[in-house]
């Protein structure tokens, strides 16, 4: 029995050895000139394939070889082996490796290994220096537009009424030089992607911005114009009139150089001359329905607003020149409510070297009291007081004689009531008992009793003028004097 049992295992083990004799025998016929199971070569797969399918096959990659470049703005090139005659010389080394592999016995449990062997890449390098350089990635075309870098700045926003920082435009433009280094490289390693899209794994490959959003002399510069550009000026003109001079307003008027704010100072003068001729109204033609009822213009005189220019000009540029504190500016930068624009508003006092009545301002003068004022008629010879729209009283009156003694025409003010006074000229000095100052220049409503009022008509004045005043009857200069309120408009005209 024993004997028996032991037969058959030896028949068993003679079995197996013959089957691993015979696979081992088997492999190594089959694989005599044919690369062991698993075998690659510089990442290509040769398992199976004979030395001669094998060098084919490199081959193949080689004319099927295609080098994709990827660019930034979706820019992309595709170099083609063919193309540039790519092909890659193993020289002798793969049938060294082929010979080393099969001097020993393939056994059932050996494969094949990764083995990475040298080799030279050749390519027309003329020709692909030549097509990179006309490609679009390179030189542009309708489709692939190539920005130049652009480096950051500070601008005025409108919008926002600050200054912000505009971030570096990185670009497109690709340093050529740079460029095909990096492509021969790829090609040598036999690369199928190069992605150049960031810039980060092939550094100093993109022309790059001189300044960017982070460099600190820029941001000092953005802090500095803030500070200087944020901030109004309110100006009450009077009678619920009012202008405002905004950031708008002063980012026209300032500079920046070498880290300072220089202001503009012809800017801001034009402004505050601009107001001034705005709101002025001396001089200015007055349309005014007269006792008529018909319309008179008159012009010149000394009547309405006149800003003073000068004390206007310094008050302002003090106001730009003061310091706001940085946390206000940064509070109203970030969160432009009411509070925080108040928190960083001025007023400007407006000062005047002659008021009127009302603010007017346009081609239809409109500052006197409609409904109060007096007129002259030289052309009558009559003088007209309004009260409530209507004439209060009226009067007739002596002008003064053409020539240089002649009443000058246009819109005046009372200037001040005297009684007892002695008028004093170049070849007179003449007491009267009223005068009514209508002119600096000595014109004025008073009594005049030499005047032969007997024989009074509207031309008398040709041949018996005063000095330029406005004479009058006693009793109807006592009236006016009466009458006349202190800085009310009077019309003088023809």
């Amino acid at each position: 029995m024993r004997k028996k049992y032991y037969m058959v295992a030896l028949i068993v083990y003679i079995a197996i050895v013959a089957g691993i004799a015979g696979l081992f025998l088997y492999q190594n016929i089959s694989y005599r000139n044919r690369w062991y199971p698993g075998t690659a070569i510089n990442g290509f797969s040769l398992s199976g394939e004979t030395i001669e399918s094998s060098l084919k096959k490199l081959q193949d990659y080689c004319n099927d070889y295609r080098l994709e470049i990827l660019g930034r703005r979706d820019g992309k090139i595709t170099i083609a082996g063919k193309d540039i005659g790519y092909g890659i010389e193993w020289n002798t080394a793969i049938e060294n490796m082929f010979k080393s592999q099969h001097d020993s016995f393939l056994f059932p449990w050996n494969k094949g290994k990764n083995i990475d062997v040298g080799y030279t890449v050749h390519y027309d390098e003329k020709f692909l220096e030549e097509y990179l350089a006309e490609s679009d990635i390179i030189k542009g075309s309708k489709s692939y537009v190539i920005v130049k870098p652009k480096s950051a700045d500070i601008v005025y926003d409108e919008v926002q009424g600050h200054y912000i920082c505009v971030e570096e435009e990185i670009g497109n433009s690709i340093k050529f030089d740079r460029f095909y280094e990096i492509i021969k490289k790829a090609l040598n390693n036999g690369e199928k992607t190069v992605n150049i899209t960031d810039g980060s794994e092939y550094p100093g490959i993109y022309e790059e911005p001189d300044i960017t959003s982070d460099n600190s002399e820029l941001q000092n510069e953005l802090l500095i114009r803030n500070n200087a550009v944020v901030r109004f000026v309110h100006c009450d003109i009077g009678n619920g009139v009012t202008e405002t001079i905004t950031p708008k307003n002063i980012n026209k008027w300032i500079d920046y150089k070498n880290g300072k704010i220089k202001y503009n100072e012809k800017k801001i003068s034009e402004w505050v001359k601009d107001i001034c001729q705005k709101y002025n109204t001396v001089g200015k033609v007055r349309k005014l329905k007269s006792h008529t009822g018909k319309s008179v213009s008159v012009i010149g005189g000394d009547y309405g607003w006149q800003l003073n220019y000068e004390t206007i000009l310094a008050q302002l540029r003090k106001i730009l020149t003061k310091k706001i504190g940085a946390k206000k500016i940064e509070s109203y930068i970030t969160n432009p409510t009411k509070e925080n624009k108040e928190a960083i508003t001025t007023e400007l006092k407006i000062t005047y070297l002659n008021r009127a009545y009302k603010i007017s301002n346009g081609k239809n003068v409109k500052d006197w009291d409609t409904k109060n004022y007096i007129e002259v008629s030289l052309s009558e010879q009559m003088v007209y007081v309004f009260r409530k729209g209507k004439v209060a009283f009226s009067c007739r009156c002596i002008s003064g004689l053409p020539g240089e003694r002649h009443t000058t025409t246009g819109t005046y003010y009372i200037k001040e009531h005297r009684t007892n006074y002695t008028m004093v000229g170049e070849d007179y000095e003449t007491f009267v008992k009223y005068w009514v100052r209508i002119t600096w220049t000595g014109i004025g409503f008073h009594p005049a009793t030499w005047q032969p009022w007997s024989r009074w008509s509207n031309t008398l004045y040709k041949t018996k003028g005063s000095h330029g005043c406005i004479n009058l009857e006693p009793a109807d200069a006592e009236k006016i004097y009466n009458m006349a309120r202190y800085m009310e408009a009077v019309f003088i005209y023809e």
